[in-house]
């Protein structure tokens, strides 16, 4: 597949700079609200475990969500699909069919 030309930018640099910077903050917080289950009693590992589901429930939403602002922020798929490929758990052509469904949608 050839690479495709680097995208540009569909709005100016500080809107994008601040709408990926929440997105940064957003992940964080996620990553923040996992703990560890060293040493912890049975009870409370499962309530662990609760944690992290839910965790990963707020992940893969933050992850369609980031796909999404990159479609709206850059003229093409380079950096939506650099970033689906690392994060989603669906694959490139999905991502690309997704894309394409949102600018002719």
């Amino acid at each position: 597949m050839p690479t495709p030309p680097p995208a540009k930018l569909l709005v100016p640099r500080k809107e994008a700079e601040e709408k990926i910077k929440g997105q940064i903050q957003n992940g964080s917080q996620i990553l923040g609200s996992l703990g560890t289950d060293h040493g912890l009693p049975h009870q409370l590992r499962v309530n662990v475990e609760r944690i992290f589901e839910e965790a990963e429930v707020e992940r893969e939403k933050w992850a369609k969500f980031t796909v999404h602002l990159l479609k709206t922020l850059f003229d093409n798929d380079s950096v939506t699909r650099e970033f689906g490929e690392m994060w989603i758990h669906y694959s490139a052509s999905e991502v690309l069919t997704t894309s394409n469904n949102s600018k002719t949608g």
